[in-house]
């Protein structure tokens, strides 16, 4: 009796390891009926701490239970009795007590690269990934679709050669399967693109229908199925198919979808891409779309459409079905944020902001009902809630937690706000106000009023002279921006958004490649990508795309070319230079004619402008000036020649009589018209470092920009010197307006200082006037002096 008792209780634990070590290790030499009483006692005290877990838990914790299961992908079965997790070797199904029913490895093939499980409950669909290598050098993939039954048994499966992902989704009803599948495609020698293809069978396995539905370099396809159908999204390609294999509509987004989900009737599609969420209905008219600022990578909809939950870098935002947000988390850090949303609008926030990955529940109204931290999870790549919002499951490759959902709560509390950018008014002079970004910043833009153009990460910000915040506006990540009088011009990888000053979106343009630097020309946008040049209007039509040949890429290159794109003080011609280790150029006026092109053998870094000069900055340390006009070199001058630091920054004059230089080394150049170097700051080497600097519109005036923030005169005086701490690299440091009233500067990464000038340069021609002054008396002094001497001498001599 008890040896049946012993062996039902065995079997019947969920814990591989503990009963391991029970039998093992625990027992010694005992024999006969006391190790059989011995072990029947143990697992009743093992098998009754489980099932307190279950169903005792601790009333002040949200946590179930955690178990040391594989699961890089998470779901609840439809009924929500049943978890399934899996990872790239193993698949697991438990009941919600944490029973393991069913445990899968994947021995005989490589990994298992997606499972789904039947809405009946009774089918597991797992996609094996098989890679074999070939005599030639190469792999051969494929993978095995396999039907398994609860108990593990393999009912039917197909193999799909050549193939390298697959998605497999079942029909609400459960009759239907569909796969989308990720072939190997070919061009020339070398395999790179990947044919998507959909298949339809019914629950035995039995084909229906195949339809190859893209042809690209695409990732990993999504797929859903829903009562009106499969919505499939790969590469930038959003589809939505009919059960007939009919395409109902088609999208390309700007950049790759990341994330898609669907509700449960197919009536609202919603899809992630950059820092964009998308919406769509049915028919795939967009509803609504909204752009965070962020990378994002996660997006989910509830069943019944009502919600739709976005996380990425930065944190996490909640809609309605409308398009109006409920609320936003916001941690701001660079790292994922994984999230999942219920019928009745509980969501599941992941927060990986700081050491310890955390659970966060919040309800429709933005109030926080629990934060719970997950020790042992170190990440969390993966999470799924029931629908009531009962219960949620978090797991990653470390293991796997089950938490209670909106039926516990801690101390409700709304969410706190993170403002995205405020202003602190400081008003003593010089300083009048510190502009605080919770994104980092790239550069910043004086326009001729004072009004400041902030570019960080993912927003611009427009503020005032007096230091309000006119606007923010979230684009996204890498951005870019330019301002003119009346315009802004903003980038963001392939689109070219054209603003009023007031922030209003005047038109938006996706172009064929990522926008590399921007510049207006003649009342006309510039937006330069890798090889190509478009002159875009006012109204957003394209006028021009001039192609432009650029460098080979060298074998053993290391990082991203170097592109830049500049116009002369009239805005007649844009000069652009494309950089690896050697580099072109292209003058180009606004018609699209290119007017002028030179290959040179090292990087052009930096380039400026006159009304009839070009000044490049290059690679090799030397400074170049061209008579763009008349097509000549005017003069070379290599800086330093037995260090030859790359030259950074050069920025001319109007009339080209001044040119101020930056080396890579942190040395500021005054240089002449004719290539004379005039004077350098700082004196010694590696004292201070200056990596930006500029002219004052008059050229009296030099203010540069790396260690400290400098003001000198044209002679190489310092006139007023500040630190800074910014920490990395930016496009713009500082910016002036053209008659120096004013001056903005990265402080720190997220800091913007704002200087009124006026009074700093009164004083410093105050003090010039006193030095005047005193040059009369000195003057009279030192003749007083040599008379005395004089006779003293002649009184000594006799």
């Amino acid at each position: 009796m008890l040896e049946m008792l012993a062996k039902i209780l065995y079997f019947a634990l969920p814990y591989e390891g503990t009963k391991q070590l029970i039998l093992l290790r625990g027992l010694g030499p005992m024999e006969g009926k006391r190790k059989i009483f011995t072990i029947t006692l143990i697992l009743l005290m093992v098998y009754a701490s489980n099932i307190g877990l279950v169903f005792a838990p601790n009333s002040n914790e949200p946590v179930l239970w955690f178990k040391n299961v594989k699961s890089e992908h998470v779901r609840f079965s439809s009924s929500g009795n049943f978890i399934l997790a899996w990872s790239m070797k193993s698949l697991t199904l438990l009941k919600i007590r944490g029973d393991v029913v069913l445990s899968i490895e994947a021995e005989n093939y490589s990994s298992i690269s997606y499972a789904t499980i039947s809405p009946k409950e009774d089918i597991i669909i797992v996609c094996y990934m098989a890679v074999e290598p070939l005599e030639s050098g190469e792999e051969a993939t494929s993978i095995m679709v396999a039907a398994h039954n609860i108990s593990g048994e393999i009912l039917w499966s197909v193999i799909e050669e050549n193939a390298l992902f697959c998605k497999a989704e079942f029909s609400p009803n459960g009759k239907y399967l569909a796969l989308a599948i990720a072939h190997k495609g070919e061009s020339g020698s070398e395999f790179f693109e990947k044919n998507i293809v959909l298949e339809l069978l019914t629950v035995k396995g039995d084909v229906l229908w195949k339809k190859e539905i893209c042809n690209e370099t695409v990732a990993e396809p999504l797929l859903h199925f829903t009562d009106k159908g499969l919505v499939v999204a790969a590469g930038r390609n959003l589809f939505s198919i009919s059960r007939n294999g009919e395409v109902l509509f088609a999208k390309k987004l700007s950049s790759e979808i990341r994330d898609m989900d669907v509700s449960a009737d197919g009536s609202l599609v919603a899809a992630v891409e950059h820092n964009m969420l998308h919406v769509y209905d049915s028919h795939g008219v967009e509803l609504w779309n909204v752009s965070t600022g962020a990378l994002l990578f996660y997006v989910d909809v509830s069943d019944n459409g009502e919600y739709v939950v976005i996380g990425g870098w930065k944190g996490a935002w909640c809609y309605d079905s409308n398009g109006n947000k409920l609320w936003s988390y916001v941690h701001g850090k660079d790292c994922i944020t994984p999230v999942t949303v219920s019928n009745n609008g509980y969501a599941v926030v992941v927060d990986h902001s700081e050491l310890t990955v955390k659970a966060v529940l919040i309800n429709q109204e933005g109030k926080v009902f629990w934060t719970r931290e997950l020790p042992k999870l170190g990440v969390c790549s993966s999470l799924d809630i029931t629908e009531d919002a009962s219960l949620t499951v978090l797991g990653s490759d470390y293991g796997l937690y089950l938490l209670k959902g909106r039926e516990y709560r801690s101390t409700v509390a709304p969410l706190s706000e993170i403002r995205i950018a405020e202003v602190t008014i400081i008003n003593k002079p010089p300083l009048l106000w510190i502009l605080h970004c919770n994104d980092s910043l790239r550069s910043v833009q004086l326009l001729k009023d004072g009004s400041l153009l902030a570019v960080t990460e993912g927003w611009i910000h427009y503020i005032t002279s007096n230091g309000t915040i006119a606007w923010s506006k979230p684009v996204g990540p890498p951005l870019k921006a330019l301002a003119t009088e009346n315009y802004i011009i903003v980038a963001s990888l392939r689109k070219v958004i054209l603003l009023s000053r007031r922030g209003e979106e005047l038109w938006l343009r996706n172009i064929d490649d990522n926008v590399e630097a921007l510049a207006f020309l003649n009342n006309k946008v510039v937006a330069v990508t890798w090889g190509n040049v478009y002159l875009i209007s006012l109204k957003g039509k394209i006028e021009a795309n001039v192609e432009v040949t650029t460098p080979e890429e060298p074998k053993l290159h290391i990082g991203s070319p170097w592109v830049i794109a500049k116009t002369d003080p009239s805005e007649n011609v844009v000069a652009v230079a494309y950089s690896y280790t050697s580099s072109v150029l292209a003058l180009i006026n606004s018609k699209g004619e290119t007017l002028w092109f030179i290959n040179l053998n090292t990087p052009i870094m930096a380039l400026s402008l006159t009304r009839t000069k070009l000044i490049l900055g290059l690679g090799n340390g030397t400074v170049l000036a061209i008579d763009f006009k008349e097509k000549r070199i005017l003069w070379r001058k290599t800086l330093i020649p037995n260090r030859k630091a790359p030259i950074i920054n050069v920025v001319a004059s109007e009339n080209g009589e001044y040119i101020v230089v930056n080396s890579k080394d942190g040395i500021m150049y005054m240089l002449s018209g004719s290539g004379k170097i005039l004077w350098t700051y700082p004196k010694e080497y590696g004292k201070e470092q200056y990596t930006y600097s500029t002219l004052s519109r008059d050229s009296t005036y030099v203010i540069g920009y790396g260690s400290h923030v400098i003001l000198l005169d044209r002679n190489g005086k310092v006139l007023w010197k500040r630190k800074v701490f910014a920490e990395a690299a930016r496009e713009n440091y500082l910016s002036i307006t053209p008659d120096l009233t004013y001056l903005a500067v990265i402080y720190s990464g997220n800091d913007v200082q704002y200087f009124k000038m006026e009074e700093v340069l009164q004083q410093t021609m105050l003090h010039e006037v006193k030095e005047l002054s005193l040059i009369p008396y000195s003057i009279l002094l030192v003749a007083i002096l040599i008379v005395a001497f004089i006779i003293i001498l002649k009184r000594v001599m006799r």
